[in-house]
């Protein structure tokens, strides 16, 4: 998270160029994905806590974010791996497509 040691590893902006949608590498090579206000920097987590990494965006203003271990809720799998349509205002997500699974590292 911004704040903690670290730095922005790729950041993309959105059409309309008001949200930047940030991947911040921290400590450990743990990588997270946040919306950043252009105009004023507010930082909004998306999938607090869980490695994610960015795609880009839509044409209609929807980030996309690829989550890369399943959110859990208890014995409950929240969202599962895969690519994400995350809506900058909302922040609510729909699953694009399932992550494959691999073998190994």
């Amino acid at each position: 998270m911004p704040g903690r040691r670290g730095w922005w590893r790729r950041v993309v902006a959105a059409m309309d160029r008001k949200t930047l949608l940030g991947q911040w590498s921290g400590e450990c090579e743990a990588q997270s994905t946040y919306f950043v206000s252009a105009a004023g920097g507010r930082v909004r987590a998306i999938f607090r806590r869980h490695e994610s990494t960015v795609v880009g965006w839509t044409v209609d203003g929807q980030a996309l974010v690829r989550l890369n271990e399943a959110v859990w809720r208890g014995n409950t799998e929240v969202f599962g791996p895969g690519v994400y349509r995350v809506d900058p205002l909302t922040l609510a997500v729909h699953r694009l497509r399932e992550k494959p699974a691999r073998n190994g590292c």
